[in-house]
């Protein structure tokens, strides 16, 4: 099925990584995703200031969708 909302926003990280994060809606669902770059970050790389600044673009994302949502970490 073809997407009928799709929106992506980019965000630079600390330690060179950049995470794009991305909503696509068919008609029957929507998925949101987050691409990382260059990869996947390893446990090494999330330092609080990393996830701090994660957490922070995650929250402007969410944010800029104009939607009322709940984040709930795990």
């Amino acid at each position: 099925m073809d997407s009928i909302f799709a929106y992506r926003k980019e965000y630079k990280l600390p330690n060179g990584y950049e995470a794009e994060f991305s909503l696509d809606r068919t008609r029957a669902s929507a998925a949101l995703q987050i691409a990382w770059s260059p990869d996947l970050p390893s446990e090494e790389v999330k330092t609080e200031e990393f996830l701090e600044a994660y957490r922070k673009a995650r929250s402007d994302f969410m944010g800029s969708l104009g939607l009322n949502v709940m984040i709930v970490e795990i």
